[in-house]
């Protein structure tokens, strides 16, 4: 006989082993999206709270340099940076985990200012700061999908919030 094989002898039938493999990417199917979600978020809290920081440094610039104001004009993140030059700010807009080239920043009077960059997570975030403060306040703050332009691919656009009522 071909099949002389004992029973006691060990090893794994293949349903056994099939059943194994099956289980194991069941679980991995459901275990790498939240994963990847949760790499998403903090990226994006990173890319927020490097926001602050240039934030905070515009302040600084303002209130303890006896500076008249904040600079003025278009300027990128280079820009800022020489504009800033004696407070700290993240090396690079990548070190900041913002998208690079999407930085914008913008003051048209030496009392307020505006900025925004592409938060470098796969929905390319989008995230706006003032004299006010960040927007959007929550990651879970973004609805729809649109085109960014080159570099910037599509992205989330931060969600509307509802217009006071009459």
């Amino acid at each position: 006989m071909v099949s002389n094989r004992k029973r006691d002898e060990g090893g794994f039938t293949l349903i056994e082993l099939m059943i194994v493999t099956a289980v194991i990417g069941v679980l991995a199917g459901i275990v790498i999206p939240h994963y990847l979600d949760l790499k998403d978020k903090t990226t994006w809290m990173t890319a927020r709270e490097n926001m602050d920081v240039i934030r905070g440094a515009l302040s600084v610039h303002v209130t303890q340099d006896n500076v008249q104001g904040f600079p003025s004009g278009t300027l990128d993140f280079d820009g800022l940076k020489a504009a800033l030059a004696q407070e700290y700010l993240p090396l690079s807009e990548q070190e900041a985990f913002l998208v690079p080239g999407s930085f914008i920043y913008t003051s048209t009077e030496a009392s307020t200012f505006s900025f925004s960059a592409h938060c470098a997570n796969r929905g390319r975030d989008l995230l706006t700061a003032s004299v006010s403060g960040i927007r959007p306040l929550f990651y879970e703050d973004y609805e729809g999908v649109e085109d960014g332009g080159p570099g910037i691919g599509r992205y989330r656009r931060p969600r509307t919030p509802p217009s006071p009522g009459p």
